[in-house]
């Protein structure tokens, strides 16, 4: 009788084990009292722990004091049965003392009767794009000084003609207050202003040197007498400006400089 080959099956606790350890996240089973039951390498090494230092804590000890009770109230959403399972960013302590950010998945594994047995913890390491993020706050706080002190006007849009940035100095060529809400769109300020060429010409509003920009024009150097319509004066401005680009080369907003080619007050 020919040998018959009976189909391998598999060792579904080999797989489980190889994966939770080999895991590229860290994933963690925590007792409903807080106690780590299981934990694999990589949770170990975000935290800075041997594996068997680990198991002798719980997860309040190496939670950052500031995010334990938002964790804890989300916790006891899931032990109560209000959610299925919740995500948060917090701060776990290591070791050494240092803080590391991480985004938390848990959802609860319960047992036959339906009470508690143990959390599932997915742990992402998300340090280098918290440290990313206060890079670019930092950027954006200093360039934002810089503009605040230009002498010169500055005035961003998104693509939309929807504006969201006026320096110190825009808001003062344009007789604006600093508490003043401008982010609207360009067109809103029509009924405010007017725009005239050299010869005198009222300009539609698509000639208005930001919509010039936005259609991806250049400006760098357009002589345009503004006047505002509520408060009867008219000024001589210069406009320069470009679509700001994103490192793929993408449009992402327009920006545009103004500066001052004569007295403000006539």
């Amino acid at each position: 009788m020919a040998d018959m080959h009976l189909p391998h099956t598999p060792d579904y606790e080999a797989l489980f084990r190889v994966t939770f350890e080999q895991a590229a996240i860290g994933i963690a089973h925590v007792a409903p009292d807080g106690r780590w039951i299981r934990v694999n390498h990589k949770l170990s090494d975000m935290l800075g722990y041997g594996h068997g230092e680990l198991l002798d804590l719980t997860f309040h000890d190496v939670t950052y004091p500031g995010d334990l009770d938002a964790d804890l109230d989300q916790l006891n959403a899931l032990l109560a049965g209000h959610v299925s399972s919740y995500q948060m960013e917090k701060r776990y302590i290591r070791k050494n003392g240092k803080t590391v950010w991480a985004h938390l998945t848990v959802s609860l594994v319960r047992k036959a009767d339906g009470t508690p047995d143990y959390f599932i913890s997915v742990v992402e390491d998300i340090q280098a794009r918290k440290d990313d993020e206060a890079t670019i706050r930092l950027q954006k706080a200093q360039l934002q000084v810089v503009f605040e002190n230009l002498d010169a006007g500055i005035v961003m849009a998104d693509l939309n003609g929807d504006i969201v940035y006026w320096n110190r100095r825009a808001r003062e060529m344009h007789g604006y207050d600093d508490d003043q809400n401008l982010n609207r769109n360009v067109a809103e300020f029509m009924s405010v202003f007017e725009f005239n060429n050299a010869h005198g010409h009222v300009l539609p509003l698509s000639d208005w040197p930001l919509m010039r920009i936005l259609c991806g024009e250049t400006l760098r150097g357009l002589d345009l007498i503004v006047r505002r319509k509520d408060m009867d004066w008219q000024r001589l401005y210069r406009y320069r400006g470009s679509l700001a680009l994103d490192n793929t080369g993408k449009a992402v907003m327009a920006m545009i400089i103004i500066s001052s080619t004569g007295s403000e007050d006539t």
